[in-house]
C-alpha cells in the first residue's frame, strides 16, 4: 500500500527543512506546480513546527500600536512580509484584518505560545468570572514602582497578573513579585505547567498560581491571598494622578491642603501616606476605575475571541476607534 501523499510531502518538507532551514523550504515547495491554496499553508504550517521561532514577529501585530498603524494603512508591509516569511500566499490576506489576525494568533497558540496567549487567555477568565467586562479595568504593562504588571485588573478590588512562558526565565520574579504586592490586592503568576513547581518555589505563599492549559483555560495550581491589609500607601500614591490623590485625601480626610502649586504633589504625598493601607488600596481602586477612555472592545463587538485583549486594551477617543474598527473590517491586502 502507497503511503499518503501528504505524508510523503510531510517527510520530505522534515529532510529540507534540516538541510536547508525552513524559510528556504517554504520557497522551494512554494514554487511547485499544482499546489492549492489550502495545500500551501499545510506546508507552511509543517515547516512552522519544526522552526517556532520564525513566528516571534507575529506577536508584533497584537500590540495597540499596530492597530494604530493600520487606520493609515502603514499595516501592510508589515504584514505581507511576515506572512512571506511564513510562506502564506497573497490570498491569505484578501481578507478581512480581524480573520487574517485570528489566523495568525492560531498559529501562535500552536507553535509559538508567546506572552499575548497568555494574556488574551487571562482576559477570557476574567470575561467568564464576571460574565463580561462591565465596570471592569483591564490595563496592559501597568507600572507598579520599577517594574511593569503584565496584565492589570481592577474591578471589585485589584488584581496584578504576571506572565512567564516557556520562553521566560524566573530570575526576575522576586524583584516583580515585591513590587506588585506593595499596590495590588491579589498578584497572581500565570505560567506553563513545566515552570508551575519552580514558581511555587520562588514566589510567597500569599501569591497565587495559575497554568495555561492545552484548552487555553486557566488552571489554579495555588489559590491567592488578599493582601489589600499590606499594600504601602507610598507606592499606591505613586500610581496615581493629581485629580486622583486630591480626590482621595478630600474623600478620606475631608480636607484639601491648602499650600501653593510647588508644594501641592509633596504636601498631599505626606498625608496619603498616613491612611491606613486598606484606604490607600480603595482610592487606588477607585481612581483606576475613574478612568473612562474608550475600549477598542466597545466599539467592535463582532470580533474573533483571539483579539478579545488586543481590543480591551487599546483604547482612546470615540473617533479613533472607530477608525481602527474599520480598519479591522477592511481587506488586510
Amino acid at each position: 500500500m502507497c503511503p499518503e501523499p501528504t505524508t510523503v510531502l510531510s517527510v520530505e518538507i522534515a529532510k529540507q527543512v534540516a538541510l536547508d532551514g525552513a524559510q528556504a523550504t517554504v520557497e522551494r515547495f512554494s514554487l511547485q506546480s499544482g499546489l492549492n491554496c489550502a495545500i500551501h499553508h499545510r506546508i507552511a504550517a509543517m515547516a512552522l513546527a519544526l522552526d517556532p521561532q520564525r513566528l516571534a514577529p507575529v506577536a508584533l501585530m497584537f500590540r495597540p500600536a499596530f492597530l494604530e498603524r493600520a487606520v493609515t494603512g502603514r499595516h501592510r508591509g508589515m504584514v505581507s512580509e511576515i506572512a512571506k516569511n511564513i510562506g502564506f500566499k497573497r490570498e491569505f490576506l484578501q481578507r478581512p484584518l480581524s480573520l487574517v489576525l485570528d489566523d495568525f494568533y492560531k498559529l501562535l497558540v500552536k507553535h509559538y505560545r508567546c506572552e499575548y496567549v497568555f494574556k488574551n487567555a487571562v482576559a477570557a477568565s476574567v470575561r467568564s468570572q464576571n460574565r463580561g467586562f462591565n465596570n471592569i479595568v483591564v490595563l496592559d504593562e501597568f507600572r507598579a514602582s520599577e517594574c511593569r504588571v503584565d496584565v492589570a485588573v481592577v474591578n471589585g478590588t485589584s488584581v496584578a497578573y504576571e506572565i512567564k512562558t516557556d520562553l521566560d526565565s524566573l530570575d526576575k520574579l522576586p524583584r516583580q513579585l515585591n513590587a506588585y504586592q506593595r499596590i495590588f490586592d491579589e498578584t497572581w503568576i500565570v505560567t506553563t505547567p513545566a515552570l508551575s513547581d519552580s514558581a511555587k518555589i520562588v514566589a510567597p505563599s500569599h501569591v497565587g498560581i495559575a497554568t495555561l492549559g492545552a484548552n487555553l483555560r486557566l488552571k489554579t495550581v495555588r489559590d491567592c491571598t488578599p493582601n489589600n491589609e499590606h499594600v504601602s500607601p507610598e507606592h499606591i500614591f505613586d500610581c496615581m494622578r493629581r485629580e486622583e490623590y486630591v480626590a482621595a485625601l478630600k474623600r478620606f480626610t475631608g480636607v484639601t491642603p491648602a499650600v501653593p502649586p510647588a508644594r501641592m504633589y509633596t504636601e498631599c504625598k505626606r498625608i496619603f501616606c498616613d491612611l491606613a493601607p486598606t484606604s490607600a488600596h480603595t482610592a487606588f481602586v477607585s481612581a483606576i476605575k475613574s478612568r473612562t477612555a474608550k475600549s477598542l472592545l466597545a466599539a467592535h463587538g463582532a470580533i474573533p475571541p483571539s483579539l478579545t485583549y488586543l481590543c480591551l486594551t487599546t483604547t482612546g477617543t470615540s473617533k479613533t476607534m472607530q477608525a481602527i474598527a474599520s480598519a479591522l473590517d477592511a481587506p488586510c491586502a
